[in-house]
């Protein structure tokens, strides 16, 4: 059935259309044909990664493999860092709290 679809010979209706558009993760729009994928591509970037987030991602495509690994070996140091300390200033409120009851 689907093939009558992909081979313009039927229009789905639009609940197929719905479902369809489920299924794969895309648009309507984009199965119908009125969007290009790589237009459709180019609006769920925008919608996934922030103007930083996409500064930040063309910056790094330019390193070679060394420097990208070096990169994220220093993102996830950072990410460590942050928890413990989020941690260690819950804990500090927290027995600080207890000081004053």
């Amino acid at each position: 059935m689907v093939s009558f679809y992909e081979n313009n010979e039927r229009i789905p209706p639009a609940d197929i259309l719905v479902k369809l558009s489920e299924i794969f993760k895309v648009t309507s729009d984009y199965l119908l044909g009125i969007v290009e994928e790589r237009d459709f591509l180019m609006e769920a970037r925008k919608k996934m990664v922030n103007e930083e987030e996409n500064l930040l991602l063309s910056i790094y495509r330019q390193l070679d493999k060394d420097y990208k690994d070096i990169v994220i070996g220093d993102i996830k140091k950072y990410v460590k860092m942050q928890e413990y300390m989020q941690t260690s200033h819950s804990e500090d409120e927290h027995e600080h709290q207890k000081k004053q009851a």
